[in-house]
């Protein structure tokens, strides 16, 4: 990919939507040029779309700041999200092999078809990791050119309620933005948090957001499971908003106030802490207790799920992130529910990184700010289209005139960097983690925001006035 492309990132939360803008350098350093959020109480509920028109607003917003801020088109996003309708499945696909009865790259692309096509009701597949291929009773990575009667694939897929997507197809349709790839958040979130180290010795990321709590377990490299439990830091926050708290002030207290250790609980003094503009407290004790058991209660169903699985092999043990994981004493929760000895937070990617500096103050390490980088480091294709800005004589144009005029031309209806309609099945000689089909640009429908359509509109237009205007300017200049 060119240094100049730029990788444009939109992360559905349940709390938050972000866009983003980000370049690759030489050096596998994603550079964020830009990045914007909106509030979606009202868009998202558990990481699953609920008010279709507020997230086509939400979007259209994001779109156009993210424009403004860069100078440039938005052609096309890399999209992610998470939510409860979330899960893995794995499937193995069986085949006699046939040709001179050795295993072909055609034959395994096949199986990977074969597999991308399986039906599973009310869910749709967006993301596939292909775990391996046995043959003679031994797993093969890379089954190509072995001589074999008989091969079975096995794949983890990655599914989504049906209707989730169609929605999220939806509402990328009524603001015209085509979709390159939709990537599952927790997978995503998995590729920036954890090192290779990690995932060859295994390892469990639990990531604890405000309405959803996802469980990964990686092992030999590749991911071998994914839940989504649909509790989160809300549960608490609302919890302790029965004592009548207000909800940011109990975010506040939430990170600044309560404490989980076990130990520290019970020495420090119950003191009084002061809410409500000082007219009230609330007794310190009260407040850990109340944190606690939600939080011990959200610990117990990550660890049940956890034991369906042969943890006891996992090295790297068990890393927490998200907005909870930064609760005070949230790790002696896990060190008393589970059975993990090697427990540790994580907020801070592993990836190569270069933020701007107003967001590397106040975002890195921030859960939502995660979710961005997370999809803007999956993306590999230009999302922009070149524009310029014409400026123009105060003389001869009004001061609320100024436009963006497209340097290519009109606007075209694919890009030179959209993938074609077919679907993008990629060659599955070794086993790797990404998105089950690429998602293909959708052509842009007939009815649009209006907005934008307007905005794109006038750019012709706009070329053929400011010329016609500059020569009349200068034929009366010349007359004089």
């Amino acid at each position: 990919m060119a240094k100049k492309d730029i990788i444009i990132g939109i992360a559905l939360n349940s709390s938050m939507i972000w866009g983003g803008a980000a370049i690759r350098e030489y050096d596998d350093t994603l550079k964020v040029l830009a990045a914007v959020s909106e509030p979606n109480e009202r868009s998202v509920r558990k990481g699953v779309i609920y008010n279709k028109d507020s997230m086509v607003q939400n979007l259209t917003n994001i779109i156009n700041i993210l424009e403004g801020k860069i100078g440039k088109e938005i052609t096309n996003a890399y999209v992610t999200m998470g939510g409860q309708s979330m899960g893995s499945k794995v499937n193995k696909i069986a085949k006699d092999v046939t040709e001179n009865d050795r295993v072909t790259q055609e034959l395994v692309d096949e199986m990977y078809q074969e597999n991308l096509d399986k039906d599973y009701p009310n869910a749709h597949i967006v993301d596939v990791i292909t775990h391996g291929f046995m043959i003679n009773n031994v797993k093969e990575l890379n089954p190509v050119g072995i001589d074999a009667e008989h091969i079975i694939g096995e794949y983890l897929n990655i599914v989504i309620r049906e209707g989730n997507y169609a929605n999220v197809r939806q509402v990328f349709d009524q603001v015209n933005l085509p979709i390159l790839n939709l990537k599952p958040l927790p997978v995503a979130i998995g590729d920036i948090i954890l090192n290779d180290n990690d995932r060859r010795s295994g390892v469990v990321l639990v990531d604890m957001g405000s309405q959803t709590t996802s469980v990964s377990i990686y092992q030999d490299g590749l991911l071998q499971a994914l839940y989504v439990l649909p509790m989160g830091g809300d549960n608490i926050v609302f919890d302790i908003m029965n004592e009548r708290i207000d909800y940011d002030e109990v975010e506040e207290l939430k990170y600044n106030k309560i404490q989980l250790t076990i130990e520290d609980s019970r020495k420090k003094e119950d003191i009084d802490i002061p809410i409500d503009n000082g007219e009230r407290t609330i007794k310190q004790s009260l407040l850990n207790f109340i944190a606690k058991a939600r939080v011990e209660e959200i610990v117990e169903n990550v660890w049940s799920l956890i034991q369906r699985h042969d943890y006891r092999g996992l090295m790297k043990g068990l890393i927490i992130t998200g907005g909870v994981s930064k609760m005070n004493g949230i790790q002696s929760i896990f060190e008393n529910r589970t059975r993990f000895t090697q427990i540790q937070v994580r907020n801070v990617p592993t990836i190569k990184l270069q933020v701007p500096e107003d967001l590397k103050e106040t975002q890195v390490g921030n859960g939502h700010f995660n979710a961005l980088l997370a999809v803007l480091n999956s993306g590999s294709k230009n999302c922009c289209q070149e524009q310029q800005y014409v400026s123009k004589d105060p003389q001869l144009f009004k001061k609320d005139e100024i436009e963006v005029v497209s340097s290519t031309g009109p606007k075209q209806e694919v890009s030179e960097d959209t993938p074609s309609h077919e679907p993008a099945v990629e060659s599955q000689a070794a086993p790797e983690t990404h998105a089950a089909k690429e998602e293909t640009p959708i052509h842009k429908p007939t009815s649009i925001n209006e907005n934008k359509k307007t905005r794109h509109k006038k750019k012709n237009t706009f070329v053929i006035d400011l010329f016609t205007k500059f020569t009349k300017a200068m034929t009366n200049d010349d007359d004089e």
